[in-house]
């Protein structure tokens, strides 16, 4: 005979199950849409372009940390 313990602990496993399920129809999702700007880097010319659009990216990430690093700094005095 199920109790309502029984019914709690299987629909959290249910939960979790639906989780994963999710996570990893996103996951898919996101592969397949990514696998669509593929490079072809048999050429030299496609590899430097990568190369140099990875720089800026990196540039511009860094550049954006920088600020909010400063932003939590800022913020965090005002609150002590």
């Amino acid at each position: 005979m199920s109790t309502w313990e029984d019914l709690d602990s299987s629909s959290s496993d249910t939960d979790e199950e639906s989780s994963i399920g999710l996570m990893a129809d996103v996951a898919d999702k996101s592969m397949s849409e990514d696998s669509d700007n593929e490079e072809d880097f048999t050429n030299i010319d496609s590899l430097r372009l990568a190369y140099q659009e990875a720089i800026s990216n990196n540039g511009m990430i860094a550049s954006t940390y920088k600020t909010m690093k400063e932003i939590i700094k800022l913020l965090a005095k005002k609150l002590f």
